[in-house]
């Protein structure tokens, strides 16, 4: 019988291939036209996720680090070598909206994952938790081996979604090595920072 934190990763496997398809929906979208994002963009889009992908109003605050990062971080190398794409600009909003809906779920199972590690008897987590030392904590939390797992399970994800949809070849040849350096680089680095923070604000709760 699986352990609920066992339970939690397995959902975690299968939103990574809800996050893979969303993001190679938008690779397909190209480059939006300049100006499309000012600042600010992804306000509206967090208010009408689904309430499964909320996140705390603790950490509301990431809201604005997933929108920087998503522009600066993930699009770069969804769409390098890309031009301006040909859909609307609905079918952009649409296609943002996907992804970081996806993305959002993702990162909200993550703190699944902190709780049960929290309510786990992991004392040198919990102190540094109420000492509110969150390099100490996302060193505890990291698992080389299950990241590069994760790491191999989205580039295979990426790989097959690419066969089976017969995405353009400039998206088909990129989409498994921007997917990995997307989790690498972005996705798994927000996901430890968030699981910090939620345990800083549950162990300050608790005291």
């Amino acid at each position: 019988m699986n352990t609920p934190l066992e339970q939690i990763r397995q959902q975690i496997a299968r939103q990574d291939d809800v996050v893979v398809r969303r993001l190679a929906q938008r690779a397909v979208c190209g480059v939006a036209p300049a100006g499309f994002y000012p600042v600010g963009w992804s306000a509206p889009t967090f208010r009408r996720l689904a309430s499964e992908a909320a996140f705390p109003p603790a950490l509301e605050s990431f809201q604005a680090r997933i929108e920087a990062g998503f522009t600066r971080s993930v699009l770069p190398l969804l769409i390098r070598g890309a031009r301006t794409g040909a859909g609307t600009e609905d079918a952009l909003r649409a296609a943002d909206a996907g992804a970081i809906a996806a993305i959002a779920i993702r990162l909200g199972l993550s703190l699944q994952v902190a709780a049960c590690k929290f309510a786990g008897n992991d004392t040198r987590l919990r102190a540094a938790a109420e000492a509110g030392d969150a390099a100490q904590i996302e060193a505890l939390i990291t698992f080389p081996s299950v990241e590069q797992l994760v790491l191999h399970r989205v580039r295979s994800c990426a790989a097959e979604h690419s066969r089976a949809c017969t995405l353009p070849p400039p998206n088909a040849d990129c989409l498994p090595a921007a997917l990995e350096a997307i989790y690498s680089g972005w996705l798994i680095p927000l996901s430890r920072a968030i699981q910090a923070a939620w345990l800083i604000q549950t162990a300050a709760r608790d005291t």
